[in-house]
């Protein structure tokens, strides 16, 4: 099989399979989960289509998936064949990135550099806009009941900040250390790596 480098942002697409962006190779894997057999591992997007270290993936309902890279400061939009478009440039360390279905709105976060959640246009016609600046350092994030439930790597604390107005609430204050990606389960329940 074929080995994988910097693993770093993951999401099931539309068809089960499992996408997972590798920082280190400059590529976007396909994973087939396969019942008594290896995964099988296929590449989904290489690096001779221009994705420069990518480093959070996120789908919307049509099968189109949303990449970041902190290094060039762009957002791609890749279509089920793996083609991109640059739809956000410009940006200050692209991190983590959400896509609300019940909505149909995109969000990314920006650590270490920019330190800003911000709303981006799936089609990249708009400009992005400012969520809110108030937190240290954003990671990588996930949607809740129409909030954005966000790690803070800079306080050690796991907040929900709203879409519209950008209120942060903080919700987990203690027993964290350094979370950097958060994903919510079926359950309701946070899961969070440090």
């Amino acid at each position: 099989p074929t080995p994988l480098r910097g693993c770093n942002g993951l999401i099931f697409g539309p068809d089960g399979t499992l996408y997972v962006c590798q920082t280190g190779a400059n590529t976007i894997s396909r994973i087939e989960l396969r019942d008594g057999h290896r995964p099988r591992v296929t590449t989904f997007v290489g690096p001779y289509h221009g994705v420069y270290v990518p480093d959070d993936i996120t789908v919307d309902e049509e099968g189109n998936f949303y990449a970041t890279s902190a290094i060039t400061g762009e957002v791609y939009k890749i279509n089920s064949l793996g083609m991109k478009e640059v739809i956000a440039r410009g940006l200050s360390g692209p991190n983590g990135i959400s896509y609300d279905e019940d909505t149909g709105r995109l969000f990314m976060s920006e650590c270490f550099w920019g330190n800003r959640v911000l709303e981006l246009d799936p089609e990249g016609v708009n400009p992005p806009r400012l969520v809110t600046d108030a937190l240290a350092v954003p990671e990588g994030f996930d949607i809740w009941n129409g909030k954005l439930v966000i790690p803070d790597f800079g306080t050690w604390t796991i907040v929900e900040v709203d879409m519209d107005t950008g209120a942060v609430n903080p919700i987990v204050t203690a027993g964290l250390i350094t979370p950097i990606a958060l994903k919510i389960g079926p359950d309701g329940y946070i899961y969070t790596v440090e």
